[in-house]
């Protein structure tokens, strides 16, 4: 039988392994935006950049969990709708505050566990299934809010504005759900299996693993923390809409790429995912200091992912520039 720890990567041990180069990168940047424009390095701006890494670090979390093992959710920004739009319906409703919050998070569970059934049980390719999955789920996320924004009022305000001990508790949220997921990748059997699962599927059914069960599984924990970002962003804004979603799923992508998780599977770290998180929030917070449209944020993070996505072809070994180009 095919030995399951020899094919987990030696960074399962070492997490930190891409971080330097990453985190080298960033504090670069923080330097030459802080160059450019003097208030981008005030404490105010950079706390701001912080609180907003919250919600994209979160949805990231997840996001580098499913590429390590091998699989993808491009439906993540409708799952994000989904879940603001049944949450706050049951909040104008007048149901109890913590059914709402339940509901939020089991709305994302159920709708990328949904899309990791049929990736488990049909063995459809995950890609495919994002994209009909987005569709569907932000179809339905108009049925729910009635095809219009909606006011939380002050439901969510303390949790979305407010701190503890001089922290705001959407910082320590994410801290939170990092640091679990760290744990979960690093020191359980679980982690284990999933960065042999992105590293290859075969030897991982051959070494014993149920690999359609670890499939399901991790879509299933990724969800968690769609339902925890939907709330998070939903309690940060007062608002609520049906589309709020849109874009976090290829910025969440482009975090976990940058912090060196592999397209291919197999290779990847939390911390390296946030670090890329801090990066895409930096670049968006000089790009509004400048007054740059909105749209040339979209170029510049769509340009990262292409950039991100070549580099690891090359440092995967998978793309020969010499060869190529000969």
């Amino acid at each position: 039988m095919t030995s399951l720890t020899a094919r987990v990567p030696e960074r399962v041990r070492t997490p930190f392994t891409h971080v330097p180069g990453a985190l080298w990168i960033v504090l670069l940047f923080l330097i030459i935006a802080s160059t450019i424009n003097p208030f981008f390095g005030t404490a105010n701006n950079l706390r701001e950049i912080v609180i907003q890494c919250a919600v994209l670090g979160i949805l990231a979390c997840g996001t580098s969990l499913l590429l390590i093992a091998g699989l993808i959710d491009f439906a993540i920004g409708a799952e994000v709708s989904l879940v603001t739009a049944v949450t706050g319906s049951m909040l104008m409703a007048g149901d109890p505050l913590v059914l709402c919050l339940a509901a939020g998070v089991l709305t994302g569970v159920a709708a990328a566990g949904l899309q990791g059934l049929v990736v488990a049980v049909f063995k459809v390719t995950p890609f495919i299934v994002s994209l009909g999955a987005s569709t569907a789920y932000l179809g339905l996320a108009l049925l729910v809010a009635n095809g219009r924004p909606f006011s939380i009022g002050n439901n969510l305000e303390n949790y979305g504005l407010g701190s503890t001990f001089s922290i705001p508790n959407v910082v320590i949220t994410l801290i939170v759900v990092a640091l679990l997921f760290i744990v979960l990748l690093r020191c359980t059997r679980f982690g284990r299996h999933i960065y042999a699962l992105g590293g290859s599927e075969r030897a991982s059914f051959l070494a014993g693993v149920r690999v359609q069960r670890l499939k399901l599984l991790a879509y299933v924990i990724a969800g968690v923390t769609v339902g925890v970002a939907g709330i998070t962003l939903m309690a940060r804004a007062g608002t609520g809409s049906p589309t709020i979603g849109t874009g976090y799923e290829l910025q969440a992508l482009a975090a976990a790429v940058i912090g060196g998780t592999s397209f291919s599977g197999g290779r990847g770290t939390v911390a390296g995912t946030l670090i890329g998180v801090v990066l895409l929030i930096s670049i968006g917070s000089l790009l509004a200091l400048m007054n740059v449209s909105g749209s040339v944020t979209n170029v510049v993070t769509g340009a990262i992912v292409v950039v991100a996505a070549i580099v690891d072809q090359v440092r995967s070994g998978k793309l020969r520039l010499v060869n190529t180009l000969a």
